[in-house]
């Protein structure tokens, strides 16, 4: 695509470890501005992980600039000598504050919506995927439950085999646990709840924590999380 047009100067990559087999083939195509972007942190364990740390290493050599949503996530893409050495711009995720404004109205009309009432809402908003955390995020929501306070957890996330929801069938607090999927009404959502829960054991800077904050949405989220 990029042989038969010439005219783009610029290739800004997304995809994480990936970005080195994409801009490979920008370099090779003459572009030469070539954008890797960082926005994740992940553990160096797991065949995965292992694996997606391999394919990393060729970033550098093809990205003539290198951006990140955290120092966190530019060192885990880059290395620390890059995000040490000012080689990594870090651009924070930003969204429209004014969308995720608390509006009381939008809370009532959605509490009414999922049948919510007196109870704790607690929502948590992320894809169920291993490095969300949401096995222990079921655990401690079943102790909160057990502790006698009547509460909701309100997941929403693009399901992954349904591992997730076998797990909380097997809790206790199952009838209290609902599985709202992938939605675009996260910013109605977020005023229905009562506090926000994110645990996660490695991220980048995760945008879903920014919205809660700009719903004014108390948050409780693993210490894994950058201030920027």
């Amino acid at each position: 695509f990029l042989l038969a047009h010439p005219e783009y100067s610029i290739v800004h990559c997304h995809l994480n470890q990936w970005c080195g087999m994409v801009l490979r083939g920008a370099k090779r195509a003459g572009v030469p501005v070539r954008i890797a972007h960082s926005h994740t942190v992940l553990p160096l364990r797991g065949l995965r992980n292992v694996v997606k740390a391999f394919i990393k290493t060729s970033v550098n050599r093809h990205a003539t600039h290198r951006f990140a949503v955290s120092p966190q996530a530019g060192a885990w893409l880059f290395g620390k000598k890059a995000q040490n050495g000012g080689r990594v711009a870090v651009l924070p995720n930003a969204i429209d504050v004014q969308q995720y404004r608390f509006n009381p109205q939008t809370r009532a009309q959605m509490r009414q919506t999922l049948g919510l009432t007196d109870e704790i809402a607690v929502l948590h908003v992320g894809n169920h995927r291993v490095e969300k955390n949401q096995p222990f995020l079921l655990d401690i929501f079943d102790a909160f439950v057990a502790a006698g306070h009547k509460s909701r957890l309100l997941q929403v996330g693009k399901p992954a085999g349904g591992g997730i929801e076998a797990y909380a069938r097997a809790k206790p607090c199952r009838d209290s646990v609902t599985f709202l999927g992938t939605r675009r009404d996260v910013p109605a959502l977020l005023p229905a709840a009562d506090v926000f829960v994110f645990p996660s054991l490695s991220e980048g800077f995760p945008g879903a924590v920014l919205e809660a904050q700009a719903c004014g949405l108390p948050c409780v989220v693993s210490d894994v999380i950058g201030e920027n």
